[in-house]
């Protein structure tokens, strides 16, 4: 018996695992970009390329705090739920 609390944190998790992933991806790719020197050549690619790449990494921190949560949050509905099977 899975409580409903559970189910639907574990899906946000998942959900929040897939979009970190993504960025992580896109990330890999702007760095791989960012240490080709032709791209500082180009001011406004470098600086594209900079500024895409910073905004990600917050966006990342922010998706790792909120996954952080959740594990925390599933972590207690897991324990609430034991507890109320056993009695």
């Amino acid at each position: 018996l899975r409580s409903s609390v559970v189910g639907e944190v574990e899906k946000r998790i998942a959900k929040i695992e897939d979009r970190i992933a993504s960025l992580e991806a896109t990330q890999k790719n702007r760095s791989e970009q960012l240490a080709d020197p032709s791209v500082y050549q180009d001011a406004a690619r470098r600086n594209q390329l900079l500024d895409q790449f910073q905004k990600a990494a917050d966006k990342l921190e922010e998706l790792n705090a909120r996954w952080e949560g959740l594990v925390l949050q599933l972590e207690a509905a897991e324990v609430e739920l034991a507890a109320k099977l056993k009695g």
